[in-house]
């Protein structure tokens, strides 16, 4: 099945070289898949890897696989034989996929399987210091009786978990410096502005470029008497900022808890915050970070950076916001000084 032994140290030193090179993960990916498929003769490969909570297993990159298939795919750890692959560690071989579903009577499975033209299955693990990142599946749309490439497939897959995790540190370290350089470059711009619609609107636009979010707004707000003096909304969409009458309920929910713990706020997923305020969610808001602008120990502002989705906030994006949020309380309390 595999590929001629002649010169196989040499192919493998390609694949090797080929797999670290690339600094885009989407291109890593496709690398893999792609190279898997020729290397083991596979009709379609698919790097599976584990959500944040390592729960769920989700198809981060296939070839020759549909779109619509790929969707419907999300194996639970331990379950199936992707998941039990990643909790033993150990790679498997199916040569019938549709028989292990129709002993589970799982009908839909076996749909898709047959709508895919899947026969055969070798799923392994990727591993990174022994712990499971996901696996990768090797299809076969000709059913194969036997697969003897397992040492193959394991170096492979230790290639293909090494890739992945340096393309993800490349891309955090870059992520990293252009933020810093950024936030160098807002922190000029705000200083050097008394004009407060643009502190604004640099405030809010570049909150969403850093967090990669759907939209940001900001509530002026008076401390003592716990009112909001103004609100603005930005939109990436239109790039414009303009004041709306917010809904915002200073004494309880999201903006309650800033007032009270100054400290910022997250809900990866809005459905789950029991008291949350209804408007957010007709308004497709889904997931929501918040943070306190505090200028002379005061709280004059809360940021609200929101998305359509539910989403995780890493901790570097919320690093960064306050860094932000920190220029700007400076920026506006200068402003109010000088007028």
């Amino acid at each position: 099945m595999l590929m001629e032994q002649r010169g196989l140290p040499e192919k493998i030193a390609e694949i090797a070289q080929s797999l670290l090179e690339h600094r885009s993960l989407g291109m890593a990916f496709e690398t893999i898949t792609r190279t898997a498929c020729s290397f083991f003769n596979a009709s379609a490969s698919a790097i599976m890897l584990f959500d944040k909570e390592k729960e769920y297993l989700t198809i981060a990159h296939s070839i020759n696989l549909s779109s619509d298939y790929l969707k419907v795919v999300k194996v639970k750890k331990g379950e199936e034989v992707s998941g039990r692959v990643c909790i033993e560690k150990k790679p498997r071989f199916v040569p019938d996929v549709i028989k292990i579903f129709e002993e589970k009577n799982d009908f839909f499975s076996i749909e898709w399987i047959k709508k895919e033209g899947l026969k055969s299955l070798v799923t392994a693990p990727l591993l990174l210091k022994d712990e499971p990142i996901g696996c990768l599946n090797l299809y076969y749309r000709e059913k194969i009786e036997k697969f003897e490439d397992f040492s193959a497939l394991d170096f492979f897959c230790k290639l293909a978990a090494l890739a992945i995790e340096h393309t993800k540190l490349i891309n955090e370290i870059e992520d990293k410096s252009r933020i810093v350089t950024e936030l160098e470059h807002i922190g000029i711009t705000l200083s050097s502005t008394f004009e407060m619609e643009n502190i604004f609107k640099v405030l809010l636009a570049s909150a969403i470029k850093i967090t990669h979010t759907d939209s940001a707004s900001l509530l002026v707000i008076d401390e003592p008497s716990t009112t909001v003096l103004e609100s603005y909304d930005f939109s990436k969409e239109t790039g414009e900022i303009k004041r709306y009458r917010t809904t915002a309920r200073l004494t309880n929910g999201i903006s309650g808890e800033i007032l009270k713990k100054r400290k910022p706020f997250v809900i990866n997923d809005l459905t789950r915050y029991e008291n949350v305020n209804p408007i957010a969610l007709q308004k497709g808001r889904m997931a929501v970070a918040a943070m306190p602008l505090i200028a002379r120990e005061n709280l004059i502002g809360i940021l609200y950076v929101d998305s359509k989705t539910p989403r995780d906030f890493s901790p570097s994006e919320i690093e960064y916001l306050q860094l932000l949020c920190t220029q700007a309380a400076i920026a506006l309390d200068n402003t109010r000084l000088y007028k």
